[in-house]
């Protein structure tokens, strides 16, 4: 898919289940309800030169691999713009969320929002090359890349030469109720 502008849905635009060899390439997602694209299982997909903006929860989900056999998916999201998202679910909602095995997430600009820029983990998974800014505007106890590993099992992770800068500047006073931390890099839970 090459070109192609996803606009005006209620609901999520793009939903991918076991894909091989799949690429969203040169895109815009604009303007959605929901998420911009959910990417499951299978081999080789690519969201590849992306225009993402304006979406009530998340930008783009990637997730597949065997953590058993640490067999790789090669999911991938590369050279994209993805912003103001999270606009009606303001947590849990990241600009791009990756789980399982051998998913990259490289060159992208990922901005404006109340919670995290990148999200996840899993083994073996790569983000690097991109750069996040005004993101963790409206929340604390996170960041802008968090993860939040669930068991000693999930290794291998990899993030490196990413550019983060103005994140967590958000007038959003804490509470005693929440952590106040607000931060680039938030391992939680590790």
């Amino acid at each position: 898919f090459e070109n192609i502008a996803f606009m005006h849905t209620r609901s999520d635009a793009i939903t991918i289940i076991a894909p091989s060899h799949v690429s969203l390439v040169n895109v815009t997602i604009a303007c959605i309800g929901r998420s911009a694209a959910y990417i499951a299982n299978g081999t080789n997909v690519s969201v590849a030169g992306a225009t993402v903006n304006n979406l009530g929860a998340s930008g783009v989900t990637i997730s597949g691999g065997d953590r058993l056999t640490l067999t790789p998916t090669m999911h991938q999201v590369v050279d994209s713009l993805i912003t103001n998202y999270a606009l009606r679910c303001l947590t849990y909602n990241p600009g791009v969320q990756i789980a399982g095995v051998g998913n990259h997430v490289l060159r992208n600009e990922i901005a404006y929002a109340p919670h995290s820029g990148i999200m996840g983990g899993g083994n073996d998974n790569e983000v690097a090359y991109n750069v996040v800014h005004h993101t963790v505007l409206e929340t604390f106890d996170s960041g802008a890349f968090y993860d939040f590993p669930v068991d000693w099992t999930a290794q291998g992770n990899t993030v490196h030469h990413n550019l983060f800068y103005l994140n967590g500047i958000g007038r959003v006073p804490c509470n005693s109720w929440t952590s106040c931390v607000r931060s680039s890099v938030y391992l939680d839970n590790g």
